[in-house]
C-alpha cells in the first residue's frame, strides 16, 4: 500500500517502480552488514560484541546476537534458542571468535 493515496484508480508512476528496484537492489547488495562494517576504514575486533536475550518463550528463551558498533541491528543471530542464558553466550562468543577470523582473512 503506497502512502500516497491514488486519486481515481491512476496507476503507480514508472520512475517510482524504478526506484523500487533499486532499493531492491541495494539491500540485496548490501546484506551482509558484518562485511560492510568490516570494510569500514578503521576495522576494529572491540567493535564487535555478543548479546545474550531472551527472545522467546520457556523452555528454551535465550538467543545470542552479534553486533557491530553503531549499528542498531545485529549483523548475525543464533538460529537455535537455548535453555540457558549460560550456553548461548558461550556458543555466541565461539562464533564472534569464527566471524572475526572470517573477516580479518
Amino acid at each position: 500500500m503506497s502512502l500516497f493515496p491514488m486519486i481515481g484508480g491512476a496507476k503507480k508512476p514508472r520512475r517510482q517502480k524504478l526506484g523500487n528496484i533499486i532499493r531492491f537492489r541495494m539491500l540485496a547488495f548490501f546484506r551482509d552488514r558484518a562485511h560492510m562494517c568490516a570494510m569500514s576504514k578503521n576495522f576494529d575486533p572491540t567493535d564487535y560484541s555478543v548479546v545474550v536475550k531472551n527472545r522467546a518463550p520457556l523452555p528454551k528463551p535465550w538467543r545470542w546476537e552479534i553486533y557491530c558498533a553503531g549499528k542498531r541491528q545485529p549483523i548475525q543471530r543464533s538460529d537455535v534458542f537455548f535453555e540457558s542464558r549460560e550456553q548461548a553466550s558461550s556458543t555466541g562468543k565461539e562464533a564472534l571468535k569464527n566471524l572475526l577470523e572470517k573477516l580479518q582473512a
